[in-house]
């Protein structure tokens, strides 16, 4: 950094490599493609994209040409692609970093340019209708360039190792316990489907993705699930139909009024009244039923999204407690 002014900084750049492609026109040199310009707050920054075809299609034998594609290539079998987020004093004048530590900052701006690129990244995937298109995590990338660049064209950059957790056994090679290994064994012997399961674990994934309203949503549908289940084999189908439906229309209520009235008529549960229920209909069913019509449009926070599934699993928790001893 001795001959480099930062006084005279332009641009700060991030780079580094999507595990998957998307098809779009080499822009690193803006002279043959346009970049993206991407607006976060109000804010914008530019994403240039260069596609990259991979060695190991000819290792492993089979012969893929230069533009060509496989559909559904979310793992990069075929090509990745290279990207570069581009800041300009727009963002880093206003992050609130002196230009003096601007440099030992990467670790902001990597993570910063990972937020613009998933906005892009989920743009493209709707305009495209490449359903398999997934957001990206830090954990994705393997290593990056860090790059100041001058007005004067000068660049100062860096090239930095990412050290994702690694999970290390001592020399022992990593297997699941014999507990586990004992319930999948005995699982693979039945055609029964465990859905709940599914929807729990989507729950953690779209957490873990960023998709918190799908997040939320998941846990409405996993808790719905787990109550109408119950009341399957537990109640007759003329006593479930009264306690879903509206007599006088036919229609079907909420779970809400299905936990709040119906458990208490049939089973003189007070569930519906338990700080558990209260709770998982204020911080989930509600978000969920302005999510799904339209009421509310912008996203759930991260830590809204994953107290949801806490909430969840308490609520159901305390109706087992309560009613399926």
């Amino acid at each position: 950094m001795k001959n480099f002014d930062l006084e005279k900084l332009q641009n700060i750049i991030c780079e580094y490599e999507l595990p998957f492609a998307v098809d779009l026109k080499n822009c690193f040199h803006p002279e043959e493609a346009e970049g993206f310009i991407i607006i976060i707050d109000e804010a914008p920054a530019q994403l240039r994209v260069e596609r990259k075809y991979n060695d190991s299609p000819y290792e492993s034998g089979v012969i893929l040409a230069p533009f060509s594609k496989i559909r559904n290539d979310r793992y990069g079998f075929l090509s990745k692609t290279k990207v570069q987020v581009w800041f300009d004093c727009q963002i880093y004048d206003n992050s609130g970093i002196e230009r003096g530590n601007i440099w030992v900052k990467n670790e902001y701006f990597l993570q910063l340019s990972i937020k613009y690129l998933n906005k892009f990244l989920m743009n493209y995937r709707s305009v495209t209708r490449e359903y398999w298109i997934r957001p990206i995590k830090k954990e994705n990338i393997l290593n990056y360039n860090y790059v100041l660049l001058d007005s004067e064209a000068q660049q100062e950059a860096s090239h930095i190792g990412l050290n994702n957790p690694t999970q290390f056994n001592g020399g022992e090679e990593i297997t699941i316990s014999e507990s586990k290994e004992a319930a999948l064994r005995k699982s693979l012997y039945s055609d029964q489907h465990n859905l709940a399961d599914d929807l729990l674990l989507n729950a953690y994934d779209n957490l873990d993705l960023g998709n918190f309203n799908n997040t939320i949503i998941q846990c409405s549908i996993l808790f719905e699930n787990f109550i109408y289940t119950f009341l399957e084999t537990n109640v007759s189908k003329s006593k479930l139909d009264k306690m879903k439906k509206k007599i006088e229309c036919g229609c079907l209520v909420g779970i809400h009024q299905v936990c709040a009235v119906g458990l208490k008529s049939e089973f003189q549960s007070d569930f519906g009244d338990s700080e558990e229920f209260t709770n998982f209909h204020k911080k989930v069913l509600q978000v969920r039923n302005k999510l799904v019509h339209g009421e509310k449009l912008d996203n759930v926070s991260y830590e809204n999204a994953k107290s949801g599934i806490d909430i969840t699993l308490a609520a159901i928790s305390k109706f087992r407690d309560e009613l399926t001893k």
